[in-house]
């Protein structure tokens, strides 16, 4: 799984940045790149952030590809279970943009757009952690990584 981990994790940061050019044709600025004024990489705030992260995508991901994504292709093809993998997980997602202090509640009151975009987003990052679940023989640990 070596060379398909050091895969996963260029493809993660190039998905990122290759979002953040995409969104400039749209008018927004480079300034994504940057971090956010009042994040901070410094004592609990990292380890806070990083322990938030894990636990939240280690526990999607094991319900999601342990169960979810193979119960789903046990009876569609590959692409239509990422097509109603993008569906359920946009889905997953969308109480969290009415919970204060979230994210995606941050994304909806930034702009209606970038909520939009976000649940837009999910469709090609279902067939991309597919993929990545796919290549790296249904690698738990690697769509961990990946999301």
């Amino acid at each position: 799984m070596g060379i398909n981990l050091i895969l996963v994790i260029v493809l993660s940061i190039a998905a990122v940045c290759i979002s953040i050019l995409v969104s400039t044709l749209f008018g927004q600025s480079l300034d994504q790149f940057s971090f956010t004024e009042d994040f901070s990489f410094t004592g609990i705030g990292l380890a806070s952030a990083f322990l938030t992260i894990l636990l939240a995508s280690s526990i999607e991901e094991f319900g999601w590809h342990n169960y979810g994504v193979d119960s789903i292709a046990h009876y569609h093809s590959w692409f239509r279970t990422s097509l109603l993998f993008s569906i359920i997980w946009a889905a997953w997602h969308l109480p969290l943009f009415w919970i204060p202090g979230s994210y995606q509640c941050g994304l909806r009151e930034s702009n209606l757009w970038f909520m939009v975009n976000f649940i837009v987003s999910i469709i090609p990052l279902a067939f991309l952690i597919n993929w990545v679940y796919i290549k790296n023989d249904r690698s738990i640990l690697s769509c961990i990584i990946y999301h």
